[in-house]
């Protein structure tokens, strides 16, 4: 399996300037935010009883 990841403003040409603002306004300190801006692979489960070791 091949994973490849990339964070929302590597793709910033392809983004207008608005757009950019909202997602890190509406996203840039959340566990989301982590995720989708930051391309980080989040393993675990908020608020889940056990935890992936």
């Amino acid at each position: 399996m091949v994973v490849t990841r990339g964070k929302t403003l590597d793709e910033a040409a392809n983004l207008s300037p608005a757009a950019q603002e909202e997602l890190m306004d509406r996203y840039a300190v959340t566990r989301l935010g982590r995720q989708e801006l930051d391309a980080e692979l989040l393993r675990d489960v908020e608020g889940a009883l056990w935890r992936l070791e």
